[in-house]
């Protein structure tokens, strides 16, 4: 279901060097994310010789979808030449009620996989990772039964985006040993998509 860096299979991989540096960075940088404001929130115990995090949850409440009380809408983002004539145009893009015009565009136009994006997947089962959390590739049996123009297609939901990034980080914290337990990855993973969605937090390139 989650990635090495997406709900989906990427065309570069990232390596495990680039997400310990990920990694460094969102440690560093945990506390002012999650809102954790007293040190007893992060515990110090150790596994594998990594000191590990407890995750309290601010916003989501276990069990229940980070998006359930965020209103959704659908709209078109496009560029025009100043002749007007159009240079790119997606119709029916999801984002939350309260996302402005231009910030939708620039999810649209910089953050969306508008190709490549297999229109049918399958979880690959991994002993050491908790079963929410497994990556996904392509089912090329079941992609192979679809007309060729409909086996790969355009992101066009920022849900796809924000369980994509926050699937990314989560999974690359879990191989990393970060998180106390499955209880607080989840709550990590909840956590972020929920902040993504209502922009308290977003990485500073498209990924």
């Amino acid at each position: 279901m989650a990635p090495p860096c997406s709900k989906t299979e990427t065309k570069g991989p990232v390596s495990p060097g680039s997400a310990r540096q990920l990694w460094g960075s969102l440690a560093a940088n945990l506390r002012p994310l999650t809102e954790i404001t007293d040190p007893p929130d992060v515990v110090s115990e150790t596994r594998r010789g990594t000191t590990t995090m407890q995750i309290t949850r601010r916003y989501t409440t276990e069990g229940q979808s980070p998006y359930a009380g965020i209103d959704f809408r659908l709209t078109t983002s496009e560029i025009r030449n100043p002749d007007g004539s159009v240079v790119f145009k997606l119709e029916g893009v999801e984002v939350p009620e309260s996302w402005s015009q231009v910030a939708s565009d620039v999810l649209a136009q910089k953050y969306f996989r508008k190709a490549g994006v297999a229109a049918r997947l399958k979880t690959v089962e991994e002993e050491t990772v908790p079963s929410w959390l497994w990556r996904s590739v392509p089912d090329t049996e079941a992609l192979a039964a679809l007309p060729e123009k409909e086996r790969f297609v355009s992101e066009l939901s920022s849900k796809q985006v924000f369980d994509r990034l926050a699937g990314c980080w989560t999974y690359w914290g879990w191989k990393g040993s970060y998180f106390t337990s499955e209880a607080d990855a989840h709550a990590f993973h909840d956590e972020l998509r929920y902040m993504l969605a209502k922009q308290m937090v977003a990485p500073n390139s498209p990924q």
